[in-house]
């Protein structure tokens, strides 16, 4: 699924059930402090959450999207650190 997300709000939050990082499409067991994105886009608002690795590695290197148009993937991260 490619979105165009628009950011609401980020914050660390301690997982209830499991999930899948967006960024690498690991998964991440319930119990597990990660970095969510609250965001809308797509008809309605949704969170994405990243594990620690892909969070720093989005972080590190901001510049490896400046020509996607804002057009992201699930495991787009893990992609990108292969």
């Amino acid at each position: 699924m490619k979105i165009i997300p628009v950011l609401i709000r980020e914050k660390i939050v301690k997982t209830r059930k499991d999930h899948r990082c967006f960024g690498c499409c690991e998964k991440i067991p319930a119990g597990s402090e990660v970095h969510a994105e609250i965001c809308a886009g797509d008809g309605g608002i949704y969170t994405l959450y990243f594990c620690e690795v892909c969070w720093m590695f989005m972080n590190e290197n901001r510049d490896l999207c400046e020509d996607c148009d804002g057009f992201v993937y699930e495991g787009w991260i893990g992609d990108a650190r292969r």
